[in-house]
């Protein structure tokens, strides 16, 4: 295998070169170098949450370049475990710990085998980066992290089935009924933190998003342990069901405790998805660009209702300061480049765009 060296963030990594129209996940050893946003958010979210020494484990950890970034780029004190199945990856973890003069604890196994034998050697933060779906970790993991003020940060590439695209593969990966919205990247979002709460909910756990955010290929959440008790009752009005109307594009969040009918206001029989999350995406916006508005209120795709309207809308940005203007909450948002978040009635939407 040919390596070359990179410098990703403030560390040195050796990686595999590809050869011609080879694609990352052809490599004997998996690196995408697209991911390097993904890792460095990791870091800052890390350093904002944590304030003394933590305990990391890298289940799915590759060349190490995640872990190898963590040893290197954190400035709070840290014990790193890295951890791949395949020989060949361990192998390159070891040169770049090596090449970084960072101290790594480096095993090779299998991930669920490693947070079995780790579930009384608890960690405070567990960072799943797989290809694909997360789902066949996450109750190891659980079982392997700190019961409270900890976080798990978890990567998704099939961003098609975590938003209901395939419908099918949805339910059957995440128990969720999803179908193809004009808001999926934010549904699929919201799918799979509804997953992680429920998994953890399985042994009496509470965890709710910390920050959450979808980006090219991915979603990625950070999901916080808050442990058990009376939070977890409290926490359980976040999970719940879209109600989604395909005709008119109404959408309204049903709590499960609420009763509710399918008929929306257009006459049409809307469609229930779920069970999914609810809630706020996160506790803090961090580095996204946008309010607060950003993690509570679910968006509108402008291209949508003008498909819909058969009208020509005005420009996003003259939308949002409209509504403004008459007290609403309004921003972009970083799910979707035509998407409207606001917290104004349907109708008042849809006077605003299309009025001249």
């Amino acid at each position: 295998m040919k390596t070359t060296t990179i410098t990703e963030g403030k560390t040195k990594l050796e990686v595999p070169v590809l050869e011609k129209k080879q694609v990352p996940e052809q490599a004997l050893v998996f690196f995408n170098p697209k991911m390097d946003k993904n890792r460095t958010n990791s870091i800052n979210v890390t350093e904002s949450y944590f304030k003394e020494k933590i305990k990391i484990a890298d289940i799915l950890s590759g060349l190490g370049a995640r872990a190898v970034r963590y040893a290197n780029e954190l400035s709070i004190k840290h014990e790193i475990f890295a951890n791949d199945i395949q020989p060949s990856a361990v192998e390159l973890i070891k040169k770049n710990v090596k090449l970084n003069k960072v101290k790594i604890n480096v095993s090779n196994k299998e991930a669920n085998q490693f947070l079995v034998e780790n579930k009384y050697n608890k960690f405070n933060f567990i960072d799943i980066d797989p290809f694909g779906s997360p789902a066949p970790f996450l109750n190891n993991t659980i079982l392997a992290i700190q019961p409270k003020d900890s976080l798990i940060g978890i990567t998704a590439t099939d961003k098609g089935t975590l938003a209901g695209i395939y419908s099918k593969a949805c339910f059957k990966k995440y128990g969720i009924i999803g179908k193809r919205t004009s808001f999926q990247h934010e549904l699929g979002v919201r799918n799979l933190i509804a997953f992680t709460v429920k998994t953890a909910y399985l042994h009496d756990l509470t965890a709710r998003p910390y920050f959450s955010y979808s980006h090219l290929h991915y979603n990625r959440i950070f999901i916080e342990m808050l442990g058990g008790g009376k939070e977890t009752k409290r926490q359980l009005k976040n999970l719940g069901f879209i109600k989604y109307c395909e005709k008119c594009e109404r959408r309204e969040l049903i709590s499960f405790t609420k009763e509710y009918d399918t008929k929306c206001e257009c006459g049409f029989n809307a469609v229930i998805l779920g069970t999914t999350w609810i809630g706020k995406l996160a506790e803090k916006p961090f580095f996204l660009e946008k309010s607060e508005i950003e993690i509570t209120m679910p968006y509108y795709n402008i291209s949508a209702l003008t498909k819909i309207y058969k009208k020509e809308s005005k420009q996003l940005k003259k939308v949002i300061n409209e509504l403004k203007e008459k007290g609403y909450k309004a921003s972009r948002t970083h799910f979707d480049n035509y998407g409207l978040k606001t917290n104004a009635p349907y109708n008042e939407i849809i006077n605003v765009i299309f009025k001249k």
